[in-house]
């Protein structure tokens, strides 16, 4: 249950602030620069003065980055306006307001109160370097902070960012809090603690209305969160920890607003090794052309609860209210109760949407439904969908009742029912030695960027010297540095170390969207080598020397054969059926919030055997031919897949694909032994 202690937050986060507010200032008593009063106000900030006013001066008052102190209380008078310096913030991570390892601050406004910053300006590519880190406020490693009556917008990140003092940062601690040092570095760096954000209006920001990345005790309590919008993941809220050794326990979201934000309303991508989880989100009103809640499961975390309560939905778009990635069983438990969700059109898009994407654990659930109410999707829209890209996948303790377009379903009963179907397929199993080489036609195919961990296939005669290159498609707002050693694994046993690929955004020296590196190998015998891709949280363009022959292949521990990311041209593959076989299937799913991507198969004569649409959740193409004599080559044609594409071709396939014919490996697949 959640910490009853927040119940009386607000009343015990400040035990020291009262007796304190004696000693004040006015900033306007060190000057004014209509310009650029950063100096004159922070020397007020550093002045020891317990309260620090913001005065109403008839202007705005211009800033670049403010460094707070502890024991202080900054507040601002009805109708001030601190605006952040045109052409300043230069620096990624510069923020407006900026408190590390603070102790005992309270930033209070009042009526009209505000601060702002230049959100069109830091998306300007030609004005400045790409980042999502100029927060509106950065609270890092602190205690006892309250937020409230204010207007935070247009920032070029979050309008609050809420977590632990991350290492790079500790050198930040305003020099007043040096006594505090040993303090903060022993309660502050996985977390802050005891935050209450109250009465706040959060507006137009570039990542994330707030973050909340490490924490211990919060209330945001009687917010408006709204019109986020920039970069991904463009939430409400995001509680997202910094790394599995962050946490988040004891948060309470309550009597909040969350309005048109274009991700989620709350993002809840959440676990620690250290503390269970515990998240409470209640009596708030969404309205979302986004998804509504979404939760993402991690691997190692110590589990547990997520209460959404009293919750009002309305989707002005055609997404799924509650978004369940890798929700498995054991872990994390979350409880939906008193739930109304109403879809202003008849949307086609199931309001529940499960995606099992990783193989980790085999059992997926532990969620309750209690007097949960969904109107206003079409009749034929089923309640629950899924995406699964793992193996064997089991749904389990999901309990509950869902009055769907006035009808109850029990939720236990409607996972059994020929109506909601978990496709399960054998996964192709096979060596590298068993594959002949490619014949057929070749021309150059376009792809985009790989994405994720990938499995090529390689073919060449003994002593060929075969070479590409490989482009990094970097993901920006992940600064870390990323090493794949790259080898090949060919017949009997032959493995070459092609050399490790190293992209390091941190290098400043680099364009890390122009990272790219060239590998070769003389190969020692004929045939097919497999060549594994893992770019982490990028993707890579693979970029062939025009001689060699390549496959995309899925097997053994590769559940999904092939994730692309994003593009707007065609993407055809061309793959084999095998001798002796009659009935197969391909399965196609589209990234998050894929809409409408037309799909074509095609017989070996070139003949479209079946036309369809594909869309975000699992396509199951199911496709039979009259002659299963000869082994022949099919090709599907997906158009446009905007927001990416998984690929899967299961058993008696190959579960193996080229861009053209001749690169495609022609044979059976070797089943693996029971």
């Amino acid at each position: 249950m959640f910490n009853k202690s927040l119940v009386s937050l607000s009343l015990l986060l400040f035990p020291a602030v009262a007796p304190l507010l004696a000693a004040e200032v006015k900033v306007s008593s060190f000057g004014f620069d209509p310009e650029d009063a950063t100096a004159i106000i922070q020397k007020a900030i550093d002045s020891g003065a317990e309260r620090v006013i913001l005065d109403q001066v008839g202007k705005p008052w211009v800033t670049q980055p403010l460094f707070l102190r502890s024991k202080l209380e900054f507040v601002f008078e009805p109708g001030v306006k601190l605006l952040a310096k045109p052409g300043a913030f230069k620096g990624k991570r510069d923020c407006l307001l900026n408190l590390h390892g603070c102790r005992d601050v309270a930033i209070i406004g009042a009526k009209d109160a505000e601060i702002a910053m230049r959100k069109p300006d830091y998306q300007n590519p030609e004005l400045y370097e790409r980042a999502e880190w100029r927060y509106g406020i950065r609270a890092y490693g602190v205690k006892n902070l309250v937020i409230r009556d204010l207007a935070i917008r247009a920032s070029g990140g979050d309008g609050i960012c809420v977590t632990g003092l991350a290492r790079p940062e500790r050198d930040k601690i305003h020099p007043a809090d040096e006594p505090y040092r040993q303090e903060i570095m022993d309660e502050s760096i996985l977390c802050a603690r005891n935050v209450l954000i109250e009465n706040c209006l959060v507006d137009d920001n570039h990542r994330q209305a707030i973050t909340v990345a490490g924490i211990r005790d919060i209330v945001i309590r009687n917010c408006v969160l709204r019109n986020t919008k920039g970069t991904a993941p463009q939430a409400g809220i995001d509680f997202e920890p910094d790394g599995i050794d962050t946490y988040c326990v004891n948060a309470l979201v309550e009597k909040t607003t969350f309005f048109n934000n274009s991700g989620s309303g709350i993002d809840i991508f959440v676990g620690s090794r250290h503390e269970p989880l515990s998240i409470t989100i209640r009596d708030c009103d969404f309205t979302c052309p986004a998804t509504a809640i979404s939760a993402m499961g991690r691997e190692g975390s110590k589990g547990g609860v997520v209460n959404l309560e009293n919750l009002r939905i309305a989707m002005t778009a055609d997404r799924p209210f509650l978004l369940l990635r890798n929700r498995w069983a054991n872990d994390v438990t979350y409880h939906l109760k008193d739930i109304t969700v109403t879809a202003e059109k008849t949307f086609q898009t199931s309001p529940v949407f499960i995606v099992i994407d990783n193989a980790w654990k085999t059992e997926f659930g532990d969620v309750s439904f209690q007097n949960v109410i969904i109107n206003g999707y079409a009749d034929e829209t089923p309640l629950m969908s899924m995406k699964i890209l793992a193996a064997a996948s089991e749904l389990v303790n999901m309990t509950g009742t869902i009055t769907y377009n006035g009808k109850p379903i029990d939720i236990a009963q409607f996972l059994q029912s020929s109506t909601f179907k978990i496709n399960r397929f054998e996964i192709p199993q096979y060596r590298v030695e068993t594959f002949a080489a490619p014949a057929g036609e070749r021309f150059q195919a376009y792809f985009p960027p790989l994405r994720y961990q990938s499995e090529l296939l390689v073919y060449g005669e003994a002593g060929e010297s075969i070479g590409f290159s490989l482009l990094y498609n970097w993901v920006n707002r992940y600064m870390r540095v990323y090493r794949d050693k790259l080898r090949l694994s060919g017949p009997d046993g032959h493995v070459l170390e092609l050399g490790e690929f190293v992209f390091n955004p941190l290098d400043k020296s680099i364009d890390p969207n122009q990272v790219r590196q060239r590998f070769t190998a003389v190969l020692p015998v004929t045939g097919c080598y497999r060549l594994p891709l893992n770019p982490g949280f990028g993707g890579y363009i693979f970029e062939p020397d025009e001689a060699l022959r390549w496959a995309f292949i899925g097997g053994a521990g590769h559940e999904y054969n092939t994730l692309l990311r994003p593009t707007h041209k065609d993407i055809t593959g061309y793959f084999e059926v095998p001798a002796g076989v009659r009935d197969f299937a391909i399965e196609f799913s589209g990234g998050s919030g894929a809409k409408a991507m037309p799909a074509v198969i095609r017989d070996d004569q070139g003949q479209t055997v079946l036309e369809t649409t594909l869309r975000e959740d699992s396509t199951v193409l199911k496709l039979t031919r009259a002659n299963a004599a000869a082994s022949v080559v099919w090709s599907f044609t997906v158009s446009r897949p905007f927001a990416g594409l998984y690929i899967r071709l299961p058993h008696p396939l190959t579960g193996v694909w080229a861009g053209c014919p001749g690169n495609l490996p022609r044979v059976n697949p070797v089943q693996a032994a029971p």
